[in-house]
C-alpha cells in the first residue's frame, strides 16, 4: 500500500506498524478478502499515482481526493470519508486571514501547501496566484515554513492541521476558527476521499468496493475507525 505518512489517514509509527484512517479501513477489507499481511511503501504524496501506475505497490491507501484530473490516471474505490479544509496562521492572525479569498486580496500574502494535495488546485481555482503559492513536501515542512515566516498561512484537510499542529505543540502559530471555506464555481468546497487502484485492476476494485459498502451499511467503518478517527473538524 503506497501511503504518504500524514496523520490521521496513513502514517508509520514509531515501531513501524502502518496506521490510520484509510489504512484501517483497507486493512479490513483486505482481510475480508484473505489478503492478510500488508507492507506500507512511504512515497512523497505528489509521488503517490506514478507510484501505483510504475507498479511499486498496488494501491494508495492516503485518504487521497477523489477529483476528476486524478480519475483520468486511477481508478477510485467508493469513498470513505467526507471533509472539509483548514488554514493555521502566524499566533493573532498579523493579516487578518480567515479565506481564500483574502490570500487572494493580499498579494504579499504567502500560502504553504503540500505538493500534489488538492488544495493546490482550490488556491488557483479561488483566484489566488500561484507566485503566492508555495509547495512543500509534506504537511509538517509546510509547519515549518509558517513558524519560520517563509509563509504567512498553510492550508489542509482539518483532521490533518489538528494532527501537525498537536504533534508540533507550537505557540507560535494557531489554527483560524472562523475560517471560510472556499466557494468554487459557487458551491462550497466539500472533498471526498478513497482508496486508489491501477486502471485494469478492475476485478480488485469492485471486490474491495462491495466489502466497503457492506461495512457503511452495517456502519461498521465508525466502529472501525473510533479508536483512532479523533481529528475530527
Amino acid at each position: 500500500m503506497g501511503f504518504a505518512n500524514e496523520k490521521p489517514y496513513a502514517y508509520a509509527t514509531t515501531d513501524g506498524k502502518l496506521k490510520g484512517e484509510a489504512v484501517e479501513v483497507a486493512k479490513t477489507i483486505l482481510k475480508r478478502l484473505g489478503i492478510k499481511e500488508v507492507d506500507g511503501v512511504l512515497t512523497q504524496f505528489g509521488s503517490l499515482i506514478p507510484g501505483l501506475k510504475a507498479k511499486r505497490f498496488d494501491m494508495i491507501t492516503a485518504g487521497m481526493y477523489v477529483t476528476p484530473e486524478r480519475a483520468k490516471e486511477v481508478d477510485f474505490a467508493n469513498p470513505d470519508y467526507s471533509i472539509a479544509e483548514a488554514i493555521a496562521v502566524k499566533k493573532g492572525n498579523p493579516k487578518n486571514i480567515k479565506s481564500y479569498e483574502d490570500i487572494k486580496k493580499n498579494k504579499s500574502a504567502m500560502i504553504g501547501v503540500m505538493g500534489g494535495a488538492a488544495e493546490q488546485k482550490y488556491l488557483t481555482a479561488s483566484g489566488v496566484s500561484t507566485r503566492q503559492i508555495k509547495i512543500f513536501n509534506d504537511n509538517p515542512s509546510a509547519l515549518s515554513a509558517l513558524e519560520s515566516g517563509r509563509v504567512d498561512v498553510i492550508t489542509m484537510t482539518g483532521p490533518s492541521l489538528k494532527a501537525v499542529l498537536d504533534a508540533s505543540k507550537s505557540n507560535k502559530v494557531e489554527k483560524v476558527e472562523d475560517f471560510k471555506q472556499p466557494m468554487i464555481d459557487g458551491k462550497s468546497v466539500r472533498s471526498y476521499g478513497a482508496s486508489v487502484f491501477r486502471k485494469g485492476d478492475d476485478d480488485f476494485k469492485e471486490a474491495f468496493n462491495k466489502e466497503l459498502e457492506k461495512m457503511k451499511t452495517k456502519r461498521r467503518i465508525a466502529q472501525n475507525l473510533e479508536k483512532i478517527w479523533i481529528y475530527r473538524r
